[in-house]
C-alpha cells in the first residue's frame, strides 16, 4: 500500500491537472523516479517504506506513517512490540530536526498496547475521531480543532456510513 500510494503521489504531481494549478515549482528527477522512492529538482524526495525496513541513513523533514501493525497481527506480541520498537527507536532517529520535524501517525487503533497507545503515553498531539460521538471523549487539538458533533453517537461519516452500514459494522466486529 505504501509503493500504490507513493505511486498515486508521484503520478498526480506528474499529471496536467496539477501543472495547471502549480505549474513548474518543480520537476521530479528522470533519474530517480521509481514508484517507491522520487525526487525533485529541488533535493526533495519521497520514499515508501515499511515498520520492517530499517531507514538506515535516512532522514526526513516531514514523516508520516499510516497503520504501523496490520489488524491481523494486532493480537500477537511479538508483532505489536515491534512496530512500538519501530515507533519509539527508528522513527526519532530518522528526523532532520528532531525538534521541529513533525511525526504524523495515522491509525486505527487495533491494541491497548499499539502505536497508538504509545504516542498519547509519550505525549503525542492526538486527534481522535470515534465513527460515534462520545461527549466526555470530545477531541479538541492545540492547533484549534474541536470536534463539531453535539448529540452522544452522532456519526462521524454519515455520507460514507450511514447508520445501517455502521450498525452492521458493530454487529460484525463486536465491542472489541
Amino acid at each position: 500500500l505504501a509503493v500504490r500510494d507513493n505511486r498515486r503521489t508521484r503520478n498526480l504531481i506528474l499529471s496536467d491537472w496539477y501543472r495547471e494549478r502549480w505549474g513548474d515549482r518543480f520537476k521530479l528527477s528522470r533519474d530517480q523516479s521509481q514508484k517507491d522512492n522520487f525526487e525533485n529538482d529541488k533535493t526533495g524526495w519521497r520514499l515508501a517504506s515499511s515498520t520492517q525496513a530499517s531507514g538506515t541513513g535516512l532522514r526526513g523533514s516531514k514523516v508520516i506513517f499510516d497503520d504501523p501493525i496490520s489488524v491481523a497481527e494486532a493480537d500477537s506480541d511479538t508483532s505489536r512490540e515491534k512496530a512500538v520498537r519501530w515507533f519509539r527507536e527508528t522513527l526519532p532517529s530518522r528526523l532532520d530536526d528532531p525538534a521541529t520535524t513533525p511525526i504524523v501517525g495515522i491509525m486505527q487503533r487495533t491494541h491497548g498496547a499499539d502505536v497508538a497507545a504509545k504516542a498519547i503515553e509519550l505525549g503525542y498531539e492526538t486527534l481522535m475521531l470515534p465513527m460515534r460521538f462520545d461527549p466526555p471523549r470530545r477531541c479538541v487539538t492545540s492547533i484549534g480543532f474541536v470536534d463539531p458533533r453535539e448529540a452522544e453517537g452522532e456519526l462521524l461519516f454519515r455520507e460514507r456510513f450511514p447508520e445501517g452500514a455502521v450498525a452492521e459494522l458493530e454487529r460484525a466486529l463486536g465491542s472489541y
